[in-house]
C-alpha cells in the first residue's frame, strides 16, 4: 500500500514515518495512563490482560459453582479497538483530554536497554525500554525500578536522554490530529 502524508513537520520528520515521529509522545502519554489509570475506563492493553485473567479465573474457583462441580462456567471474551475508527472521531474533544492529561511542563525520556537469558535458544535477549519521568533519575535508581518487572537481568544504561516540553509536545499532536492527511491505495491502511 502506498500512503501519502501531508504534514508541516520538518525534512527529517517527513523522512520518518508517523509512528517513529510520535513515539516520544505516545511514550509521555502512555506514563501519564499508568499515572492516572481510572481516567482510561475499564480497557485494559493486552499486556495487562493475563494478570487480570489469572485473577479472576482464582476468584471463580472459590465460588459454590466451581466447588459443586469442579468447573469453571463458561467465558467470554469481547475486545474493541479504535483503530480504523480515526476519522469519526471528535477531534477537538480528543485533543482537548490530551491537553487535560499532561501534568508536567516537561518530561525527561531515557533509553536504556534490559538483557536475560533466553534459555530455550541459549542466547541473550536484548530490549530497548524508553522510560519517561518527570525529572532525571539516576542510573541506580532506575536499575532498581527496573529490577521490579525484569528478573535475572542485565541493564543497560543507554547515556541518551531528551526533555520534552509539554508545549511541543502537545504541538506535535495538536498537528497530528488536525493536520495530517492520509490517503492510501491498493486496499492498504494508512498508518
Amino acid at each position: 500500500a502506498t500512503a501519502t502524508v501531508n504534514n508541516k513537520t520538518s525534512q527529517m520528520a517527513k523522512m520518518r514515518s508517523t509512528n517513529a515521529v510520535l513515539n516520544n509522545s505516545f511514550q509521555i502519554l502512555k506514563y501519564e495512563a499508568e499515572r492516572k489509570g481510572s481516567l482510561f475506563g475499564s480497557g485494559i492493553h493486552i499486556s495487562d490482560m493475563f494478570p487480570k485473567l489469572l485473577e479472576f479465573v482464582t476468584r471463580l474457583r472459590s465460588t459454590s459453582h466451581f466447588k459443586s462441580t469442579g468447573s469453571l462456567p463458561k467465558l467470554y471474551w469481547a475486545s474493541s479497538d479504535i483503530n480504523a475508527c480515526f476519522d469519526c472521531i471528535n477531534q477537538q474533544h480528543i485533543f482537548g483530554l490530551l491537553r487535560g492529561i499532561m501534568e508536567e511542563d516537561d518530561y525527561v525520556i531515557t533509553k536504556y536497554a534490559v538483557c536475560h537469558p533466553y534459555e530455550s535458544r541459549s542466547a541473550i535477549h536484548t530490549k530497548h525500554v524508553k522510560k519517561v519521568t518527570p525529572s532525571l533519575e539516576s542510573f541506580r535508581d532506575v536499575a532498581a525500578s527496573l529490577a521490579k518487572t525484569y528478573t535475572e537481568s542485565i541493564f543497560v544504561d543507554g547515556v541518551t536522554c531528551s526533555v520534552l516540553h509539554k508545549d511541543k509536545i502537545l504541538e506535535l499532536l495538536e498537528e497530528h490530529i488536525f493536520n495530517n492527511i492520509v490517503v492510501a491505495t491498493n486496499g492498504g491502511g494508512g498508518e
